[in-house]
């Protein structure tokens, strides 16, 4: 959001660009870690068992499905604050750059809000609240006309997005077996992004 407002959009393209990037290389120096599965299997075997357990699992499969509602339907909200802007606003970049920032400010502070809990404490009620809570924030995004409640909100639905996409894969990270942790987490990350483009082709759709 900064680097849009102070460079325009290619800045913010090349910064996610280069984000992307330092990611790839952080990845590439992990150490390999060896299978636990005690087997070789072909990538489709490993696919069709892990589709398997997940949504065999009895606490997984609701996870995978609230998560899949969360993705498709308000996870999107980021790709359209630009129309939000200039529909509610007549604004441009800089108040779009504004309500990304301050969402992106919700969910750092979220992020550490998590990472203050004791791990005793079950984190299913945070993705159930933080579900209800987002999905009320933004309707009331949707009709307010006043900018500067429109980044409390933003603010908030940040806060929302990255406690439940957290808690959720923390969840399913902790309830997976070892021999299978990888493929559900995997699972989690295809409906994160697969969800989302979804989600913004369809809401652009009935827009």
């Amino acid at each position: 959001g900064v680097a849009v407002a102070a460079g325009g959009v290619s800045a913010g393209f090349a910064l996610a660009a280069l984000c992307t990037v330092l990611f790839l290389l952080s990845l590439a120096a992990l150490p390999a870690v060896p299978g636990v599965s005690g087997r070789d299997e072909s990538f489709a075997e490993q696919m069709a068992d892990g589709l398997r357990y997940t949504f065999g699992h009895p606490l997984l499969k609701v996870l995978m499905a609230l998560h899949l509602a969360s993705a498709t339907l308000a996870r999107p909200f980021l790709d359209f604050v630009p129309a939000l802007v200039a529909t509610l606003f007549a604004g441009g970049a800089a108040q779009a750059a504004a309500i990304t920032s301050s969402s992106g400010l919700g969910a750092v502070v979220g992020g550490l809000w998590l990472a203050q809990r004791t791990p005793q404490r079950t984190l299913l009620p945070v993705v159930l609240g933080a579900m209800l809570l987002l999905g009320l924030v933004l309707i009331a995004l949707a009709w307010n006309p006043w900018f500067p409640l429109s980044l409390v909100l933003a603010f908030v639905a940040g806060f929302c997005m990255i406690s439940r996409a957290v808690a959720i894969q923390t969840l399913v990270q902790s309830k997976a077996e070892a021999a299978m942790r990888g493929r559900a987490v995997s699972f989690y990350g295809l409906i994160l992004n697969a969800g989302s483009i979804f989600g913004a082709l369809l809401i652009g759709f009935l827009a």
